[in-house]
Formats: C-alpha cells, structure tokens, sequence
C-alpha cells in the first residue's frame, strides 16, 4: 500500500481518534484519583498530619533548606532547584526561623528587610558545623 491508499488513510484516522480516546478517558482517571487535578488539593492537604516548618536556630533552617526536596531531590527525580541559595529568616513579628531555597537576586534584598542570613553549610572555621552568614 502506498501513502495514497484509501485504506492507510482510514487506518491513520482510526488510530488518531483511538489515541485521543485513551488520552481523554486517562485524563479522566487521573482526576477522578488525584485531588490536585479536580481543585482539592487544599482539603487533602488538611486530611494529612500538619508538617512543622518553623525552626529554633537559624542552623536547623539552613540545615532543612540544604536537605529539602527543592535543592536535593529524591530518586528518581532530580532536585527543583539545585542551584538555589538556601537563606534563613524570621517573620514579622516571629520568634523562630524560616527557611527559603531561592535561586532569583531578588531574593538576597527581600531576606535582607528580614533581617535573614546566607546558610553556609560545613563550616570549617565553625567546626564543619553549618552557620547563617547574616546579610549586609
């Protein structure tokens, strides 16, 4: 059969709207199992054990931010953002640390307004212990 054949074309045809038919009915499935994609992630979010993000030194936060899913990854994926410099910060207001993987400049003036530091991981005038090198 050449490409001109009646045949192929009905047979490209077919299986074109065979494969948008699976694609469609997959999307369907996926919604139907995943909370995300129907808008619910929010209320999954709330049926799970609350995750504690605040921490007591600026040393625990840049040692969260260093081990964080954003800047190391877990197999078999990669990290989000390698490449990030890992800050340490409070909020307004607040009495314990935040930490921020960030790879934008922008980031170095807004932990600055924080009053915030540049975690340095392995510091060997400390002791290889890691220390936030306060901004400015």
């Amino acid at each position: 059969f050449g490409s001109t054949c009646p045949l192929t074309a009905i047979l490209q045809r077919s299986t074109m709207k065979l494969i948008f038919a699976v694609a469609f009915l997959a999307g369907i499935e996926a919604e139907k199992a995943s909370p995300g994609l129907r808008g619910d992630a929010k209320h999954a979010l709330l049926q799970e054990d609350p995750v504690d993000l605040d921490y007591e030194t600026e040393a625990e936060a840049c040692d969260a931010c260093g081990n964080s899913y954003t800047k190391v990854g877990k197999d078999p994926y990669g990290a989000i953002a390698d490449g990030c410099v890992c800050f340490a910060h409070k909020e307004e207001g607040g009495t314990k640390f935040k930490s921020l993987c960030a790879a934008q400049p922008s980031a170095v003036g807004y932990v600055q307004s924080l009053e915030g530091c540049t975690c340095k991981f392995k510091d060997m005038e400390n002791m290889g212990k890691t220390t936030c090198q306060k901004i400015g």
